[in-house]
C-alpha cells in the first residue's frame, strides 16, 4: 500500500492563526478570519450549523455501522443504562 503523501499546496488563510495542531496525518489551522465584521448572532449561527452538519454525519453513520463502534471511533462514551 502507497504511503500517503502530504499537500504542497498552500492555502492562503486570512486572519490570525488562533491554533495550529495535527489530528493523526491531518493538520488543522483554526484562524480567527471567522469572526471579524461579525455579530455574536452571527457567530452563533455558524456554531449552530457546525452542530448541526456533525450531528447528520453521526447518525448516519450510526445507521450504517454498530452504534458502539460509532460512539468508539468518535471518541464518545456509549451511554448503558447503569449511566
Amino acid at each position: 500500500m502507497e504511503k500517503h503523501k502530504p499537500l504542497k499546496t498552500k492555502i492562503p488563510l486570512e486572519g490570525n492563526i488562533v491554533k495550529d495542531y495535527m489530528l493523526g496525518n491531518t493538520r488543522i489551522v483554526i484562524c480567527d478570519s471567522a469572526y471579524i465584521n461579525r455579530t455574536q448572532e452571527d457567530i452563533e449561527q455558524t456554531l449552530r450549523n457546525i452542530a448541526n452538519i456533525g450531528r447528520r454525519a453521526f447518525l448516519k453513520q450510526c445507521e450504517e455501522e454498530p452504534i458502539e463502534e460509532v460512539y468508539k471511533r468518535w471518541g464518545v462514551e456509549y451511554p448503558n443504562e447503569e449511566n
